[in-house]
């Protein structure tokens, strides 16, 4: 499903850039972006026809992101990033064993300790203006990988992302952009352990062009 609808945004917006009636006008910007974003770790475990969910812990995502991009007709623009991200997995308390005294019985607790993330995501974004004009709102998709800073991560794989936003003219060549995002990413453990990373959050930009 989620390939399925990242496909569909790409292509909505490749049929806009070549179906457009006239001659196509090239921008080149540059953004800066920053985003926190509030979600969850999953571990995943391999089961016969699926991935089921065996551990759930609370994550905090902070993001910097960098895209150069090429933005044509003012309509659809596609750019490549880096940037960091930082997560922040949250430790929990969760009950470890039964106890019997008497008619008396209760768990006790088995802490687990949090778990830091450092990236350095590296991705394209295709992304789709709904008016030909500074101040618009827009669509965006996003699809990559991240090199990871960690010794206990042996593995990244796959990151994608969709977002909603508006911009705003702040200046000459200057917006401002503000917008909801919507982020995952995989990766393997160095115990071989697949894990899931996902969050929604709010992610600000300036851009040049």
């Amino acid at each position: 499903m989620k390939a399925k609808l990242l496909s569909f945004m790409l292509f909505f917006s490749f049929q806009s850039l070549i179906h457009g009636q006239e001659r196509i006008r090239t921008t080149v910007f540059n953004i800066t972006e920053i985003g926190a974003y509030f979600g969850s770790r999953d571990k995943l475990i391999k089961e016969e026809f699926h991935e089921s969910v065996s551990d759930t812990h609370t994550a905090y995502i902070i993001s910097f992101r960098n895209i150069r991009g090429w933005e044509f007709n003012r309509k659809f623009s596609l750019g490549l990033g880096i940037g960091y991200e930082g997560v922040i997995v949250k430790g929990a308390k969760n009950p470890d064993q039964l106890m019997v005294e008497g008619d008396y019985r209760y768990y006790t607790y088995k802490y687990t300790p949090g778990t830091y993330y450092h990236t350095i995501p590296i991705f394209g974004q295709a992304k789709y203006y709904f008016r030909k004009h500074p101040e618009s709102a827009f669509i965006h998709s996003s699809l990559g990988s991240f090199l990871n800073l960690n010794r206990n991560v042996s593995k990244s794989l796959l990151l994608w992302g969709l977002g909603i936003g508006q911009q705003y003219k702040i200046g000459s060549g200057a917006l401002f952009s503000i917008g909801i995002d919507f982020q995952e990413r995989y990766l393997i453990t160095s115990q071989n352990e697949k894990q899931r990373i996902s969050g929604i959050g709010l992610c600000v930009g300036l851009l040049f062009n």
